[in-house]
């Protein structure tokens, strides 16, 4: 399934370039089973080349739970960063991982989870915590994205913390490639 997805994925990306549309970042969300699969590298390295999609075009976006053992997987990555892919954690901030984790895996992004994005409003905890979360991978060298964005007051908020990408509902809910098309065309 993961499979059919990421190549899925890189088609549609794929036609929209074709098509004269700018050529986009693409995120796909790699499940732990399939992020440890032996044949990943080559399956995702095969559909980059047969759809013809630029790799440092791709994110791939794992869970923190892949880097709980980063001795275990750091040849993974050397060799997806290798091949030009950029990894992401997704959901940073709820899962299992420690701080050693992230000095000792290459990764490119952190997707912090919607659960410190909503409760900023009403826990100054968790604004505290966005904003070290924010800085500490600013320092790090990599990009911040904040999920499940909802409202214009999160909005401003992040743009006040210099987050680098900001999605959510606030922008757009999930849509059918067509319609996705129509608004890349406008």
């Amino acid at each position: 399934m993961g499979i059919w997805v990421l190549e899925t994925a890189c088609k549609q990306t794929r036609q929209w370039y074709q098509q004269g549309l700018p050529e986009l970042n693409l995120a796909v969300n790699i499940s732990p089973i399939h992020f440890c699969d032996p044949q990943l590298i080559s399956s995702v390295e095969n559909i980059l080349k047969e759809t013809q999609l630029t790799p440092n075009r791709l994110k791939l976006e794992i869970t923190e739970s892949v880097i709980q053992s980063p001795e275990k997987i750091l040849d993974r990555f050397i060799k997806l960063r290798k091949a030009g892919i950029k990894i992401a954690v997704d959901d940073f901030g709820t899962g299992y991982s420690s701080l050693a984790s992230l000095k000792q895996l290459p990764i490119d992004c952190l997707k912090i989870d919607k659960l410190f994005i909503h409760d900023v409003r009403a826990d100054s905890t968790s604004a505290i915590l966005l904003n070290t979360i924010i800085n500490m991978a600013h320092t790090l060298n990599y990009q911040v994205v904040a999920e499940g964005v909802e409202n214009e007051h999160e909005v401003t908020l992040l743009k006040e913390m210099c987050c680098d990408i900001i999605q959510g509902f606030f922008y757009y809910r999930p849509l059918p490639p067509e319609e996705i098309t129509a608004l890349l065309k406008n």
